[in-house]
């Protein structure tokens, strides 16, 4: 399968097409159901007020006049006899939705890399940024369970291959391809890192 992927920083929030759709109750209790226990709706639509009510880097903002386009859209769906969802953080997602995109109020993308990564951040003694680098590995120790050790990266303009270790945590964040791509077993290096 071949899935278009964002390769840079910020990755595929920098090119994508400004959704951002909370997700549906009828999903969180599915996972929860499945014994995920912190993946419970009163817990994510929280979470989700936050970005609603502007208190997150990442900046929402919901059009607050409809084009021509999705009132026909809304106006058909409804006319078949599909309901409507006026509020997309409401956790009932059925029907036609008018959903806010990832753009500021300067009317600018707010992805990853500018939402996060501003002067403050970047100016961060424990934190290093490299670019035209792919992880290619997730390294763990498997002596007592599994621990995950570190990564083993590429770069790839030059092909010079690398490993960084962790200190306390490793946070996977490459994507909704990337990550479980990764963490697959076939895709994990056992071993020691950094002579560990």
């Amino acid at each position: 399968m071949v899935a278009p992927a964002g390769r840079l920083l910020g990755g595929s929030s920098a090119v994508n097409g400004f959704a951002f759709l909370p997700n549906s109750k009828a999903s969180h209790y599915a996972w929860v159901e499945l014994g995920n226990l912190r993946w419970e709706w009163p817990i994510f639509s929280k979470a989700m007020t936050r970005f609603r009510d502007g208190l997150t880097p990442l900046q929402i903002t919901t059009p607050k006049e409809e084009t021509q386009w999705p009132r026909v859209w809304r106006d058909t769906l409804s006319n078949l006899g599909f309901q409507v969802c006026t509020d997309p953080f409401s956790g009932e997602l059925l029907g036609s939705i008018m959903g806010p995109g990832t753009i500021g109020t300067e009317k600018e993308r707010s992805f990853a890399a500018n939402a996060y990564l501003d002067d403050r951040v970047r100016s961060r003694s424990n934190l290093t940024v490299m670019s035209s680098t792919t992880v290619e590995k997730i390294v763990t120790d498997t002596s007592d369970g599994v621990t995950a050790t570190g990564v083993r990266y590429v770069n790839t303009k030059s092909g010079e291959k690398g490993t960084v270790c962790a200190r306390k945590e490793i946070i996977v964040s490459a994507g909704a391809i990337n990550s479980p791509r990764l963490l697959e077993p076939p895709d994990s290096a056992t071993g020691s890192c950094c002579g560990a």
